[in-house]
């Protein structure tokens, strides 16, 4: 069920595990981390629309869903929709 979407990264968020690349419509798009290659990385350049194969998160939802992605225990991201990589894949944003 993956399909493939365009958006523009305009902010990253990161933790351990994850990385939350944020849309300019506000869509999240969830990558784990590839600890299996930790120096290979995909760059993507904030402000410019960039391909990602993904799957729907949000859409598969079959209860009421409040958009809201809880980060850590003092961060949550209120999202438009939500999407996660379809592998795992490590991503390295840079400013334009």
């Amino acid at each position: 069920m993956e399909f493939t979407i365009k958006r523009t990264i305009v902010k990253v968020y990161e933790n351990d595990t994850v990385k939350i690349l944020v849309a300019d419509n506000n869509d999240f798009i969830e990558a784990f981390k590839d600890y299996n290659n930790p120096e290979k990385c995909r760059n993507i350049l904030l402000g410019k629309k960039t391909k990602f194969r993904v799957v729907p998160v949000s859409d598969l939802s079959t209860h009421k869903n409040n958009f809201i992605y809880i980060f850590n225990d003092s961060t949550y991201l209120k999202y438009n929709r939500y999407f996660g990589i379809y592998n795992f894949q490590n991503y390295c944003a840079k400013s334009k």
